[in-house]
């Protein structure tokens, strides 16, 4: 299977392995009322990213630093996983 071009137009989707997909979904503010309509907006991405393979990931309201944790949690899983 080819790699992906750097200025490929297209995303390489023949692999069986599509990989995870994170959603980060933020509807609650110190200063403001909850978010209304996120969660449909988080159940749409979700069902898509299922849809086309990928294992969906959803974080709810985290703070920059669990979200860092998360991105490295979850990169450090994928580069681990090639070794196994």
């Amino acid at each position: 299977m080819p790699p992906v071009e750097k200025d490929a137009e297209e995303y390489n989707m023949i692999h069986k392995r599509r990989g995870k997909a994170m959603i980060f979904n933020h509807d609650e503010f110190k200063s403001e009322l909850p978010g209304d309509g996120s969660a449909v907006d988080v159940s749409a991405l979700k069902e898509t990213y299922e849809a086309l393979g990928f294992e969906v990931i959803i974080h709810q309201n985290l703070i920059q630093k669990t979200i860092l944790n998360a991105l490295l949690s979850v990169s450090l899983n994928n580069l681990f996983s090639y070794f196994q």
